[in-house]
Order: structure tokens, then sequence, then C-alpha cells
């Protein structure tokens, strides 16, 4: 994954660390928080009472009489520098089977023909069509 620009991070009141992972949501901000958080989360520090994950950014809700907010700010971002070096996301393709222009598709479709942009014909029809296609098999 890309290089991101370093959380910013900020406390919220006694008892609350924002931390921004991206001024935009991204996939990368996300992946990035989602690794954070769960590291911190492992940490099960003394005084973590909430970790709540957002797609650019990330808040921990902490008693500051069980954990002072500078040692929990260093213990976070302790996590990150780890958490953002051993990333790795584990993917798998699964493949779903899709039937178009079948009988049963056909059937299900023609149900809900009179709420639909063209009642006349079916979606193939109509994406053929706007698509400048001659017809079904065209598309």
């Amino acid at each position: 994954m890309a290089e991101t620009s370093p959380i910013r991070y900020s406390f919220g009141g006694d008892e609350h660390l924002f931390a921004e992972v991206s001024e935009s949501m991204s996939l990368e901000a996300f992946f990035k928080g989602m690794a954070v958080t769960r590291a911190v989360e492992r940490l099960a520090l003394e005084g973590v009472l909430d970790v709540c994950l957002a797609n650019a950014s990330f808040q921990i809700r902490f008693d500051p009489d069980r954990i002072a907010p500078h040692v929990l700010l260093d213990a976070v971002q302790t996590a990150e520098a780890q958490a953002v070096a051993e990333r790795t996301l584990h993917t798998r393709i699964i493949e779903i089977p899709v039937l178009y222009n079948d009988p049963w598709t056909h059937e299900t479709l023609m149900r809900f023909r009179d709420r639909h942009q063209d009642p006349s014909g079916t979606d193939l029809e109509y994406a053929a069509r706007i698509n400048g296609l001659a017809n079904v098999d065209a598309f």
C-alpha cells in the first residue's frame, strides 16, 4: 500500500484521544486506521475504555485517572509505527455465479417491469440500446 501522511493526534476534553488518519476518506486511510486500532486493542492498555474506528479517523476514550494522556499517546504512536510497518491485507477470490438472460432471471425481472425506466423491454435490451448496440447479442 502507498505511504500516507502521518496521523494527526489531538485530545478532546479530558478523556478522548482523536486521531485524524487523513483529511479525506480513502481505502488507504481506512486500512491504516484499522491496523492502528487493532494494534491498540491488542495492547489492552489499562484505562482505555473504547476504541472507535471511522473512515479516515479513530477515537479512543480513556480514563485519565488510570492512564495519563501522554502515556496513552506514546503507546498509540508506537502501535502506529509497528502496525503500519507490519500491515498486509489478506484477501481471497470468491466466485459468485451470475445468470443473465436465463428463464428464472427473466421471470423475476418481468414481475417488476411497471416500475422500470423502460417497461417494454428487459434490462439487457435497455443496456444494449443506451450503449448504441443493435441487440442483446451485440451487448
